[in-house]
């Protein structure tokens, strides 16, 4: 009698592909991102909100050969290392709604947006994405989103005063007291990178001129009902000034 010779077996736990059981209670992973922020340039200020079709914005390395199987067995997965859609809406303070499409690469997490003469490039790194804008009238901005909803994630805009002056803006996510922002000197066009947390009613951190050209210092404020008022202070120099701002309208 013939002698059958069976062909080896490859098991491969349905985790790795992110397939469940059937009857399995698992919800369904989430398809998109949203991410909430604030902008400012010379001229303006206000709150970009972003949506990202990827449940997440970080994934695999494009190299290796479990990467290598799943983009041979998911071309979606595969497909999803390039490049997904991103929308926004950006909501000028005193100004018009503006819609915006582009993509994110979900290999090097940037992010590019256009529309309505705006144009966004930005990266996505520990948590934050940040970048820089141009508005129609080709100056250049700065924005900072987080992740979350806008209801976890709410934008404050404002101004500062003193030996420099311009727009303060900040968001605030409830969810772990984080808080980012951008500073936009109105008469240089300098862009500083804002960050803290948030105890209670008092948020502090630091700020940082971007481009790596001083302008670092810090701030204080308190929150009293939407408002926030408070202080800022150079490190390097003796220039000081206010803050004040609300949630952004």
């Amino acid at each position: 009698m013939m002698k059958i010779r069976h062909l080896p077996t490859f098991v491969l736990a349905a985790g790795a592909l992110g397939l469940t059981a059937c009857g399995s209670s698992s919800t369904a992973p989430s398809t998109s991102t949203t991410l909430v922020g604030v902008i400012a340039d010379a001229s303006e200020s206000g709150v970009l909100t972003v949506t990202v079709s990827s449940g997440t914005l970080t994934v695999l390395p494009r190299t290796g050969s479990l990467l290598a199987f799943l983009s041979a067995a998911t071309p979606a997965y595969a497909s999803a290392l390039v490049g997904v859609s991103a929308t926004a809406t950006l909501k000028i303070q005193g100004g018009a709604s503006i819609s915006l499409t582009g993509t994110y690469d979900t290999g090097t997490h940037t992010l590019s947006l256009s529309g309505g003469g705006y144009a966004f490039t930005g990266t996505y790194s520990n948590g934050l994405l940040s970048g820089t804008f141009t508005n129609p009238t080709g100056l250049t901005g700065g924005f900072s989103a987080q992740p979350g909803s806008t209801s976890s994630v709410v934008g404050y805009c404002g101004t500062y005063a003193g030996a420099a002056s311009g727009y303060w803006n900040l968001t605030l996510d409830s969810t772990n007291n984080l808080i980012s922002g951008i500073a936009v000197d109105t008469q240089s066009g300098g862009i500083s990178s804002v960050a803290g947390t948030a105890s209670g009613n008092a948020w502090s951190g630091t700020y940082a001129r971007t481009g790596g050209t001083g302008g670092t210092g810090t701030w204080s404020m308190t929150l009293s009902g939407t408002n926030l008022t408070g202080t800022w202070s150079a490190t390097n120099n003796q220039a000081n000034g206010t803050l004040s701002g609300a949630r952004c309208s």
